[in-house]
């Protein structure tokens, strides 16, 4: 082994008084960093019932979300039509004039699944109201508030979306507050079936005449029931819309990683559709506490109030501002790069981002440079230094993320809800406790170990290098995300440029381990935890790099503390680590609770030929409902086309239960094309039916008249999910090259297992006469949703 080479700056020993003293800095920049950071995260206090009539207020809203989420309120439902009257009861109370958008709408978006094709349709009722502004506001272009009020049927949707309705409905009596109208007109609009598929905001996009005034739009939504709210997602040219954004009083939690991100994922609002319509906008959400997140256990005791308050002071302070600003020339700017600072929301144009790679990485490049030829007569020995301590890092990250994320994986799969949601309801926090000390131990571990036989500096400079290949690789493709990668590695590298000019002098040293650590923890620390929750649990490889990557950078603050404190760090980290485990797993072991995890059932009946089946996501349920027995897994294809989950199904007695109904009334032939009327019923009063279409590709379709988006090529595996089902059912026009047959099956689904079955949930009011009784499983009184569905095949 070579002697440390003092050249290399930060990564010297420092020796004696100075080496305690240069750890304790490290460690108080390393907390003073992470407390900064999360910073920015908090919630604002929560302002009491009887503030000021201006301002927003937590539990005023919270009156409205005890009213919304009483009960599952799905397309179709009685508690859906109940919810619409109460916000339009509401709006006229607060002396606006309320209307109520009846339509049919259609939207297509791409499946989760390469290749697939979801398509929606159904008759909607969004409700609209409009805050006027000053006088000559209907001439100007108008702040648009959204939220959809719809639930999925599993849950009562407090959450997702009652707390953001609340939010519109209080913001807007705090507007109403205020002697002086805004400048702009506010509009209010409450989407319908933005569960289903967005067919709420896809039908005000297309057929309501406020659309031709809207200048921004603001998207209200949760998928959770905690945390800050996150500003997550923009349109292009977002530059002047951030600015607006960063001068609010009130600022989310806002980056432009979060919408690079988002636009990789399968995930989608009613934003999107906003979004795609070429309307500049934002949208916001909070994300913590997802195992709420359509489940039964999203009531209203489940809102942060906190959470509620950080919501509702965005929406009033955007609200205000945009109100009063001149939203004519939004997006003729370019996209921004933006993140937290102290105090502030740091952003510059996108296309920066190139130039200051470029300089970051040659300013890197220089110090590596100067570091190897300042080491005279070694600069080869130096070279596969750095050499061998790049591979040694990624090999020590290759193998962490391995092992830390599988091992906790494990324990949390061994929680009911966990094949579900990929994230355990209890013990969140001791999960992510044990990642980042597993993580951060292990990387103290290898330092120490490394100290006898490899000079410890090449183990820093080759942890730059991966630095310097993100930096490199997010330039273009990713510019909005570059800053991640290319701030981190400046300030790195700055910090050993320092430490190299006044190798001997200790304050020098100093500096450049503040630089080295104070900048990459501010900006990965959150992150870490943002990660976590956001990707949750089943997706612990991505915090777990985070940390790896963040702890190869800082090799030099790792270094300076293990060398003044041997083994203490590792050790330390190892015992938290083994303590958050055992916290986790132990929550991972105890029983849920009646109310605790989902549970989900559904009946499944094929018309055709009369075989039935009990399913579900749950395997804890299953246990139940066949101890010792094996339980088959599929995907239900033939009753739920696209479906993503593997369900566990029991056999099932065939109970009398009608199937859907498919009336052709029309077929005929024209230039090359067949065209096929149909009209699909349910006897059962179901209020979704999903129709497919296999034996020839289906050119174009309407829905009750309403042509649909032209697809960008026809698709042989073709379903269409059709909401809100009358009893007059659906007009459905299919056109399909002549000559071919096509085989139409179609299921309808009701909300709620066959009344006959025990322990059963109750029926919707308007469920048909209950059939014979039938055997069932014991659904216990944790069941939170349960589903009936019918299949029948037809031939033409």
């Amino acid at each position: 082994m070579s002697p440390p080479n003092p050249a290399w700056g930060v990564a010297a020993p420092v020796g004696g008084d100075s080496s305690s003293l240069a750890a304790l800095v490290v460690v108080v920049l390393v907390v003073a960093a992470v407390l900064a950071a999360f910073r920015a995260l908090r919630t604002p206090p929560v302002v009491p019932v009887d503030a000021d009539e201006r301002v927003f207020s937590a539990p005023r809203a919270m009156r409205h979300v005890e009213e919304i989420a009483r009960a599952p309120r799905p397309v179709g439902s009685a508690e859906h039509t109940r919810v619409r009257e109460y916000l339009l009861d509401q709006l006229s109370a607060l002396g606006l004039s309320p209307e109520t958008q009846q339509a049919v709408a259609i939207n297509e978006i791409d499946g989760m699944e390469r290749g697939t094709r979801f398509r929606a349709a159904g008759e909607v009722r969004n409700v609209v109201a409009v805050v006027p502004g000053a006088p000559g506001a209907e001439t100007r272009p108008a702040v648009l508030l959204v939220a959809h009020y719809d639930s999925v049927p599993s849950g009562p949707g407090a959450n997702d979306n009652g707390a953001a309705v609340a939010t519109l409905l209080e913001t807007a009596r705090a507007l109403l507050a205020t002697t002086t109208p805004l400048r702009n007109d506010v509009i209010l609009l409450f989407t319908d079936a933005e569960e289903v598929g967005q067919l709420g905001a896809r039908a005000f996009v297309e057929r309501h005449p406020l659309r031709q005034r809207v200048g921004v739009v603001l998207n209200f939504e949760a998928r959770g029931s905690r945390g800050a709210v996150l500003m997550f997602e923009t349109g292009p040219g977002n530059a002047r819309l951030v600015r607006l954004l960063a001068g609010t009083a009130r600022r989310p939690y806002a980056s432009s990683l979060f919408h690079e991100v988002y636009q990789r994922m399968p995930n989608m609002t009613d934003f999107a559709v906003f979004r795609d319509a070429g309307l500049p906008g934002l949208n916001f959400a909070y994300i913590d506490g997802y195992t709420h997140y359509h489940g039964a256990s999203d009531t209203p005791g489940a809102v942060s109030r906190d959470s509620l308050q950080h919501q509702g002071e965005l929406a009033l302070g955007l609200a205000r501002r945009l109100g009063e600003a001149d939203l004519t020339k939004l997006t003729t700017g370019d996209d921004a790069v933006f993140f937290p600072l102290p105090g502030g929301l740091a952003r510059y144009p996108a296309s920066w981002s190139p130039p200051l790679t470029a300089g970051t990485l040659a300013l890197w490049a220089t110090v590596i440079v100067w570091s190897i030829v300042d080491s005279v007569g070694r600069i080869w020995e130096r070279f596969l230094g750095v050499a061998l301590g790049t591979a040694v890092g990624v090999l020590w990250l290759a193998v962490v993320v391995l092992t830390v994320g599988t091992l906790l994986r494990g324990i949390a799969a061994r929680t009911p809800e966990f094949p579900f949601y990929g994230h355990p309801r209890r013990g969140g926090l001791a999960y992510l406790v044990a990642l980042v000390s597993a993580t951060v131990g292990s990387y103290a571990l290898l330092v120490e170990a490394l100290r006898p036989h490899l000079d410890l500096a090449a183990l820093a400079v080759g942890g730059t290098v991966w630095w310097a290949v993100l930096t490199l690789a997010t330039a273009r493709r990713v510019a909005s995300a570059n800053y991640l990668a290319q701030w981190p590695l400046l300030s790195s590298a700055l910090g050993m440029a320092v430490a190299l000019m006044a190798p001997d002098v200790t304050v020098a040293r100093l500096v450049g381990l503040a630089l080295c650590v104070v900048a990459p923890v501010f900006l990965l620390a959150p992150l870490v935890h943002l990660t976590f929750v956001g990707l949750l649990l089943r997706g612990s490889a991505v915090p777990t790099a985070v940390i790896g990557l963040l702890a190869m950078l800082l090799t030099p603050a790792v270094d300076v503390v293990t060398a003044a404190t041997g083994w203490a760090l590792p050790a330390l980290a190892g015992l938290t680590a083994l303590v958050s485990l055992a916290l986790a797993a132990r929550a991972a072991l105890t029983p849920p609770s009646t109310s605790d995890g989902f549970v989900g059932v559904l009946y499944a009946l094929d018309g055709d030929t009369g075989e039935a089946l009990w399913a579900t996501v749950d395997d804890h349920h299953h246990a139940r409902l066949a101890p010792g027995e094996k339980v088959d897994r599929d995907r239900l294809r033939e009753f739920l086309p696209h479906s993503l989950h593997r369900y566990r199904r029991l056999p099932a007695p065939a109970l009398p239960l009608p199937a859907p109904a498919v009336t052709v009334v029309n077929d005929r032939t024209e230039e090359g094309r067949r065209r096929i009327g149909l009209v699909l019923t349910s006897a059962r009063d179901a209020t979704e039916a999903v129709l497919v279409v296999s034996g020839a590709p289906v050119l174009s379709y309407a829905v009750e008249g309403v042509p649909a988006p032209v697809s960008r090529e026809p698709s042989a595996d073709w379903c269409l999910w059709l909401h809100a089902l009358p009893r007059r059912g659906y007009r459905v026009d299919l056109v399909v090259p002549e000559g071919r047959r096509v085989v139409l099956r179609v299921v309808d689904r009701r909300r709620g297992l066959p009344p006959s079955a025990p322990s059963a949930p109750a029926a919707d009011p308007d469920h048909l006469a209950a059939p014979p009784p039938a055997p069932a499983p014991t659904l216990g009184p944790g069941t939170a949703c349960g589903a009936t569905h019918v299949s029948t095949t037809t031939s033409l």
